[in-house]
């Protein structure tokens, strides 16, 4: 006599549904700790947008930075400041790319780039703001020290993206 297997398909079934459940609720979790990471980290990287504006550890000037610019400037003076590359690889220039500003003035930057990563770098000054491609960065600065400074994007120095900051 032949003998056959029965299975009992709905005890199968059912011991596949809860492993497949289990595989569901261990990948939701581990999305959801992935999602959870990256937004603190965006928060973290991007910093708190209400904080105060933070100085810098020199006699010369302060500067704060937020790379999402406020309808209002809240600075004494806003200037906009397009960093340009026209359409990628083409002339590099700031625009406008010379500047006139006075002693304890305050200064609300709003860069945005075109295509490219842009700097607007014054070492004299301490600034070192860097602009992603399409992105918007604002930055307030205040002028402590007279003088002629020289502004330059790093990248681009060597291709002609300089200007001039004068400070009466």
């Amino acid at each position: 006599m032949k003998k056959e297997k029965i299975y009992n398909w709905k005890k199968t079934t059912t011991t596949v549904n809860r492993r497949n459940n289990f595989v569901e609720i261990i990948s939701l979790t581990a999305l959801l700790v992935i999602l959870i990471a990256c937004n603190s980290a965006e928060n973290h990287a991007s910093g708190n947008q209400n904080a105060a504006p933070t100085a810098l550890p020199t006699n010369q000037s302060e500067v704060s930075s937020t790379t999402k610019p406020s309808s209002l400037c809240s600075a004494e003076t806003c200037i906009e400041v397009k960093l340009r590359d026209e359409k990628g690889s083409g002339a590099y220039i700031y625009s406008p790319a010379e500047f006139t500003f006075k002693v304890g003035e305050t200064v609300n930057f709003v860069m945005t780039s075109e295509t490219e990563l842009h700097t607007f770098t014054v070492d004299d000054l301490n600034i070192d703001e860097e602009v992603d491609a399409g992105e918007t960065v604002e930055f307030i600065f205040k002028f402590k020290k007279a003088g002629v400074f020289t502004l330059i994007c790093i990248p681009h120095e060597t291709q002609g993206m300089i200007g001039k900051i004068t400070v009466q």
